[in-house]
């Protein structure tokens, strides 16, 4: 397996960013990180709203300072996936979306990739002095939690959304 790093998303970034986003879509699969990335004329409009959400003063009602960073392979060439960290959690964070949220390309799923993505953005939290990190995953989502455990987390407990999905919390203590 290839390594990777954590990168902050750059202009020259943007013909992996189209690839990585027409083949997530593609497979009809979801994915973290490219926040509203329809709403904005252009990637440079996305990449100064991203740099913003960093701004506690610049943010929406009920958002949360964060940033955004690409999983890449050494030498920046493709896009593994998309690592969300939020500096803090709000209730709906707290309850359903935890501190950091990844998405890897499909066609790098399975492949250990995701635990290696997680370890980096735990090293970034650590960073952050965020030192007890909340990581959620739909119970259904066995690949995730496996990640997730692989890099420490145990589960808390689980909790039921309004349409009936069930939600796992892992606490992973980065100290």
């Amino acid at each position: 397996m290839s390594r990777i790093k954590l990168v902050h998303p750059k202009i020259e970034h943007q013909a992996m960013v189209n690839t990585f986003v027409e083949d997530t879509l593609k497979y009809n699969s979801s994915f973290h990180g490219f926040d509203r990335l329809e709403k904005f004329s252009d990637y440079q409009e996305w990449l100064a709203y991203m740099e913003s959400q960093k701004d506690e003063k610049q943010l929406e009602e009920g958002r949360v300072p964060a940033e955004v960073r690409f999983v890449t392979d050494e030498k920046e060439a493709y896009i593994i996936g998309i690592v969300n960290i939020r500096y803090r959690l709000n209730e709906y964070l707290n309850d359903f979306g935890g501190h950091i949220g990844i998405s890897i390309a499909r066609n790098f799923r399975n492949k250990g990739f995701g635990t290696k993505a997680l370890k980096l953005a735990l090293q970034r939290c650590k960073e952050l002095n965020i030192d007890k990190v909340l990581i959620t995953c739909n119970k259904t989502n066995q690949p995730s939690a496996k990640m997730i455990t692989n890099n420490g987390g145990v589960l808390e407990n689980e909790i039921t959304e309004e349409n009936g999905n069930v939600v796992q919390r892992y606490w992973v203590e980065n100290k």
